[in-house]
C-alpha cells in the first residue's frame, strides 16, 4: 500500500484549520457569509478592509517588486480600485491609509503574500477542501 505524506501545505492548512474557522465565525465576517448582514454594518466593515489595504499598499508593491512579479503589485492596486468601487456605491467615505514603516524585501515579501493570500486560497478548490 503507498501511503502518500502530507504537503508541508497540507499540515500548514491543518494546523491553522482552528484559527481560520474561529475567523469565520467571528460576528461580521459571518455575517456576510450567511447574507444577514446589514447594508450599513457592510459599509463599515469595507470602510477597515479599505484602510487595511491601502495601508499595506506600500509594502505589498515593494513585495511584488523583490518577486520580480509586478502583476502581483498590479493586483493589490486592482483590490483596492475595486474597494473603492464598493465603498462609492454604498456611499462610504474611505479612512485615510495609516503610515506603514517600509521593512526590507523580505518582510514586503511575506505582507504581500499573507494580503494576497486570502484572494489565492479562494481561487484555489484543493485549499477548501
Amino acid at each position: 500500500m503507498n501511503v502518500m505524506t502530507p504537503s508541508a501545505r497540507t499540515r500548514l492548512r491543518q494546523a491553522t484549520a482552528d484559527v481560520h474557522e474561529a475567523l469565520h465565525r467571528a460576528a461580521p465576517f459571518a455575517a456576510i457569509a450567511d447574507g444577514s448582514i446589514s447594508r450599513a454594518r457592510y459599509g463599515e466593515m469595507l470602510v477597515l478592509l479599505h484602510r487595511y489595504h491601502r495601508s499595506l499598499a506600500p509594502l505589498c508593491l515593494r513585495g511584488a517588486q523583490a518577486l520580480d512579479a509586478p502583476e502581483l503589485g498590479a493586483a493589490h492596486r486592482v483590490r483596492i480600485a475595486l474597494l473603492e468601487d464598493d465603498l462609492d456605491a454604498l456611499d462610504q467615505t474611505p479612512l485615510h491609509a495609516l503610515p506603514c514603516a517600509m521593512r526590507g524585501a523580505d518582510f514586503c515579501a511575506g505582507v504581500l503574500y499573507t494580503v494576497q493570500g486570502s484572494t489565492l486560497v479562494t481561487s484555489q478548490p484543493i485549499a477548501r477542501s
